[in-house]
């Protein structure tokens, strides 16, 4: 989670942990703004906030009130979520998932949508989208979920952030999961080795 400003402007990432304006890290925003976007840009209302979403939000100057509110108003709202895939597997007692390749952990704190009976209920294939943060350090698992979603109907595309490793020629890959470029030239160019990107695959 990151929180800045100028003193005029402000920043803030992190996970959607209230409603009633926004809340975000603890800090209240004014969205009535009109200004929620998805990850490509494309407008959405602001009903398709949902708790746990990870969101970047900027604002004019954060301030606190008499109550010690922290109080905002946004200016933009970006939404983005760090995976979208089916699930390769799923750990028996429900606290890591396997989505392209890449492993997810849960905590008490993740939000569950469309999972009456938790993770456990997912089978391989079922789509799902991961909102979390990734965790170069850890271990076992690449990212800490804060919210997951079965997502039904068609999807145009998956989608996995994180860090690209073994660039070669025309393929690269992310975790366990090796993706092929040739339908879009290859390697884009500025690509490096261990850094982290968003990268989008066709369904």
């Amino acid at each position: 989670v990151e929180t800045g400003g100028t003193g005029a402007t402000g920043y803030v990432q992190g996970p959607v942990n209230g409603f009633g304006s926004v809340f975000v890290s603890g800090i209240r925003f004014d969205d009535s703004c009109d200004c929620v976007e998805d990850a490509d840009g494309r407008p959405l209302s602001r009903d398709a906030l949902r708790l746990g979403m990870v969101i970047e939000v900027e604002s004019g100057a954060i301030s606190t009130d008499g109550s010690g509110t922290r109080n905002a108003v946004a200016t933009r709202i970006r939404v983005g979520s760090e995976l979208l895939g089916p699930v390769g597997d799923v750990n028996v007692d429900g606290t890591t998932v396997e989505v392209l390749g890449q492993r997810v952990r849960l905590t008490p704190a993740t939000v569950l949508d469309g999972l009456p009976g938790g993770v456990t209920a997912l089978t391989l294939g079922d789509v799902v989208e991961v909102h979390g943060f990734f965790d170069a350090g850890a271990m076992m698992a690449n990212y800490v979920a804060t919210r997951i979603e079965r997502r039904s109907g068609v999807v145009e595309n998956y989608r996995v952030r994180g860090i690209a490793r073994d660039l070669i020629e025309k393929t690269l890959r992310i975790g366990t999961q090796i993706f092929d470029l040739t339908e879009i030239g290859g390697l884009p160019a500025g690509l490096a080795d261990a850094l982290s990107y968003p990268f989008f695959q066709s369904v």
